[in-house]
């Protein structure tokens, strides 16, 4: 046969993907979520937990611990144009029992004197058994030991673990009983509750003062309530914990304490596990959508992992949770919310605001002018005192410390106006009757807006208690008095949690008094480090509010079921207006504690743009 009269193809054999699946080594129940090690030579691995019941993966990178038992994971593999499928490979590892640990309070007051003594356990699980063999000096009733005669007395206290917990060692305690002791019996631990989280402070939260007194004033909580908004990362765990005081403020050990998880009146909406329970991120107010219940331990601390099971993060997705003891009305709590709003990796990825590309620019103020000189007369007054001749009272309602003046708003020449706040030691050449001095501007009477896009370039200051802000009023105010005029904050921020800038709405609820909706990001950079764009789109029945064009909140009329909004047209169909205002407090119920040593900060405004979008926007007027 000729060279070329019949040439075969040749088949070509695919190499299989291999997968190297590192070992697991043991573990206990508690332990940390354990990393994986996987490496393929081709495609992308995928892992499976075969045994939800006691272990879970997050991330599809790390194992969490469920219960104890035996876990495995699958890593699977389907290869990719170069590579067949892998086989599968699986690991599996013992999760054992933690160590139980049992302590049985000193009773050494007992004596024919002082016959009786109330016992307290505290165990890490599992119920705890108090016996005695000394019947013949002693008695034993629940909890309660009584003196029959002078003697010894002995109570054991035993516990068999639980499903996650091994037997505890058995303690013994012993009490010589005498006619009279010379150790007089404690105080009996007693409410009101103290139930306080000690997870989140307010460098790694928000500190909703605002809402949390609000909610006090409706009766709807103790006073001393603390609302924290935390934000995490998708599908992770968090581990919280709380620490119990009674009325005389000593940790109070072996309490049951109830936790509402999608607390009831909370509106989470959140999917999360806690333990072995889930919730359908479906708000059952009246009800909790899981409550719960724990013991403290010797130093009066209970702790509780709640794992989020969403996929997505997202601003809003959250959890709302509360520790208490006697009731949530009653007891002095905190309420926590988790938001999902950091994507797996932490970093949040831009949210394009809502506007068409034929977003028209109506009016700015850049900011060019001289060297010290003021904020135009033209387009701005500045707003002066301490509040004390103002309706909201001295330090302006929120208890700051400044009070304003004209000549802490000054440009910097370079195409920036400067809110300086001051002590006399920061700048001597400007002052006023309070320690701290320092700028607001308003466009009210000069430029008043109606919907349309506004955007300020913003550098915040640093330092503790600095509470810069960008924000609107109803330009109605003087004939429609707050809340009822609207507020709209473009942004607030506080030194104190340098990396969270928020946003809110506040209006008057259906029975009249101030309510507001709010968000906030946690961000990856402190604000005070460079500008920032911070804008509000606003429309006749929405709101939204961004930073560098991610989305911080987005509060619709529809959502709040108001019969007055006071940023829509009004019922003879008026459209409402507002006007602008820069200004930075310091301290107050926002700003917080003013860092010791701090007598400067500066606020810097790059400037300020009033657009036309999504039809609508007009010209601003003077009234």
């Amino acid at each position: 046969m000729g060279l070329g009269a019949s040439l075969q193809a040749q088949a070509v054999t695919l190499p299989t993907t291999t997968i190297t699946f590192a070992s697991l080594p043991k573990a206990t129940y508690g332990n940390p979520d354990i990393a994986l090690s996987i490496t393929q030579s081709a495609g992308v691995t995928t892992t499976t937990s075969t045994t939800p019941t006691f272990c879970s993966l997050v991330n599809n990178t790390t194992v969490h611990i469920i219960t104890a038992g035996v876990c495995k994971i699958t890593a699977a593999n389907p290869g990719d144009l170069t590579h067949k499928p892998a086989r599968d490979v699986t690991r599996s590892f013992t999760i054992a029992k933690a160590a139980n640990v049992v302590t049985l309070s000193n009773f050494s007051w007992l004596s024919m004197a002082n016959p009786t003594a109330d016992l307290t356990t505290t165990q890490t699980a599992g119920t705890t058994t108090l016996t005695t063999s000394s019947t013949n000096y002693c008695t034993l009733t629940g909890n309660r030991v009584t003196a029959i005669k002078v003697g010894t007395c002995t109570i054991r206290a035993t516990n068999p673990g639980d499903g996650n917990y091994l037997a505890a060692k058995t303690v013994s305690v012993a009490v010589k009983i005498a006619l009279v002791s010379t150790v007089s019996p404690p105080t009996a631990f007693a409410g009101p509750w103290k139930i306080r989280q000690t997870t989140f402070d307010d460098t790694t939260s928000l500190n909703d003062v605002n809402n949390a007194n609000s909610w006090v004033a409706n009766n709807w909580y103790h006073t001393g309530l603390r609302f924290q908004i935390a934000q995490v990362v998708a599908k992770s765990t968090t581990h919280i914990s709380y620490v119990v005081t009674d009325s005389l403020n000593r940790p109070t050990p072996n309490k049951v304490v109830n936790f509402s998880v999608g607390k009831r009146d909370g509106g989470s909406n959140a999917r999360v596990r806690v333990g072995t329970q889930t919730t359908t991120g479906v708000d059952r107010t009246p009800q909790d959508q899981l409550l719960l219940t724990a013991t403290t331990d010797s130093n009066g601390v209970v702790s509780f992992d709640i794992t989020g099971l969403d996929e997505t993060a997202r601003v809003g997705l959250f959890v709302q949770l509360a520790a208490w003891i006697t009731d949530l009305a009653v007891d002095t709590i905190d309420i926590t919310n988790l938001e999902y709003s950091i994507p797996v990796g932490g970093v949040t990825p831009p949210v394009v605001p809502p506007v068409t590309n034929t977003r028209t620019l109506l009016w700015s103020d850049e900011f060019n002018g001289a060297l010290g000189s003021a904020p135009s007369s033209s387009n701005w007054t500045p707003d002066l005192g301490d509040g004390c001749d103002n309706p909201a009272g001295c330090g302006w309602g929120n208890g700051e410390a400044e009070a304003y003046a004209a000549c802490a708003n000054k440009a910097d020449g370079a195409g920036s106006m400067i809110i300086t706040s001051s002590t006399t030691t920061g700048d001597a050449t400007c002052t006023s009757n309070r320690a701290w001095t320092s700028g607001k501007f308003t466009s009210y009477g000069k430029k008043h807006f109606g919907y349309g896009y506004f955007e300020a370039r913003l550098k915040m200051p640093s330092g503790g208690g600095t509470w810069p802000a960008f924000w609107t009023l109803g330009s109605n105010i003087n004939s429609v008095p707050w809340p009822g005029c609207g507020e709209l904050d473009i942004v607030e921020y506080a030194g104190n949690s340098p990396f969270i800038n928020t946003s809110a709405a506040h209006y008057p609820a259906n029975g009249g008094w101030h309510e507001y909706q709010m968000g906030a990001l946690n961000n990856t950079t402190v604000l005070s480090a460079g500008y920032h764009l911070y804008s509000l789109l606003w429309l006749p029945n929405e709101v939204t509010f961004y930073i560098d064009d991610r989305q911080v909140a987005n509060i619709k009329k529809s959502d709040l079921g108001l019969t007055y909004w006071p940023f829509g047209p009004n019922a003879a169909g008026v459209n409402p207006k507002m006007y602008i205002i820069f200004n930075l407090a310091m301290g107050g119920s926002y700003g917080g504690g003013i860092a010791s040593g701090l007598n400067k900060a500066q606020f810097s405004i790059d400037y300020f743009r009033y657009y036309a979008s999504n039809g609508y926007g007009t010209t601003p007027t003077n009234n």
